[in-house]
C-alpha cells in the first residue's frame, strides 16, 4: 500500500514498545509499504463466526492493547515525526503541527463553538441549548486512530493483529473510544454486529456524554477549515 509520511515509523515504535503483534516493514526506501501477509481474516468478516467464549477473549486482548498503547505518553499532540493531526474523526484533513497541546484543544474548541452554532441556526432551538463542554483530560497517549473490525486481523493460529496505522499518533485519550463509536454509529451502522458495538466502553473505555457531545459539534464544522 502507499503509506502516509509517518505510517512506517507508528508500525516501528508500536513493534518496539509493545508485545501487539504488527506487521513487519519491508524496503523503507520505497515509497510503497511492503510488510507482512497475515494469514487470517478480517474481524469485519469473521465476527459472526465466533462463539461466545471467543468473542470475549477478543475483546480482552483489544482491551489489553490499549492499554499498552495508553502507557505511551508523547509531549504533544499528532504524528510521529510531522507532528500533523489527522484521522477519520477530522474528515481526513490535517491540521498543525500545533506547538503544545494547550493550542491544539483551544483549536479543538473553537471548533466545537463554530460547529454548535451551526446547529443551533439550522435547527432552530429555542431555547438556545448551551454549547458543550470541553473535555477534561487532553493527555497525548498514542493512539492507533482507526480501530474497527476491517482493521483487526485473526490469523490462523487465533492470534489478532492490528493492521491500517496511517491515523495512528499522540492524541487525548478518549480518541480510539470516539473512532470506534463513529464506525459503529456511522459508518458501519448496517452491517457491524450488534455485539460488536456492545464491547466498544470494555474495549475502548467510557466517554463522557459531554465528551461526545463536544467532538458532535467539532465533526461537521471541520470541513470550513
Amino acid at each position: 500500500k502507499k503509506p502516509l509520511s509517518s505510517e512506517r515509523a507508528s508500525m516501528d515504535y508500536v513493534r518496539r514498545y509493545t508485545t501487539i503483534p504488527v506487521p513487519r516493514v519491508y524496503h523503507p526506501h520505497l515509497k510503497w509499504l511492503v510488510m507482512d501477509h497475515v494469514d487470517g481474516e478480517m474481524l469485519y468478516e469473521c465476527w459472526n463466526k465466533q462463539n461466545a467464549f471467543m468473542k470475549f477473549r477478543i475483546a480482552c486482548t483489544l482491551r489489553l492493547y490499549l492499554k499498552q498503547l495508553r502507557t505511551l505518553k508523547g509531549a504533544n499532540v499528532g504524528a510521529l515525526g510531522s507532528g500533523q493531526v489527522s484521522g477519520i474523526l477530522f474528515q481526513d484533513h490535517q491540521f498543525g503541527p500545533f506547538d503544545s497541546t494547550r493550542r491544539f484543544k483551544r483549536f479543538c474548541e473553537y471548533l466545537s463553538v463554530i460547529g454548535w452554532e451551526m446547529r443551533v441556526n439550522m435547527c432552530d432551538i429555542t431555547p438556545t441549548p448551551p454549547p458543550p463542554r470541553v473535555p477534561v483530560d487532553w493527555t497525548p497517549i498514542f493512539t492507533h486512530g482507526d480501530l474497527n473490525p476491517s482493521n483487526i486481523l485473526l490469523d490462523k493460529q487465533g492470534v489478532l493483529w492490528v493492521v491500517d496505522w496511517a491515523y495512528a499518533g499522540f492524541y487525548p485519550p478518549w480518541m480510539d473510544s470516539l473512532v470506534m463509536r463513529h464506525f459503529n454509529e456511522d459508518v458501519l451502522c448496517d452491517s457491524v454486529s450488534p455485539s460488536w458495538t456492545r464491547y466498544r466502553h470494555f474495549i475502548a473505555g467510557d466517554v463522557a456524554t459531554d465528551c461526545g457531545d463536544f467532538w458532535d459539534c467539532i465533526y461537521p464544522a471541520i470541513h470550513r477549515f
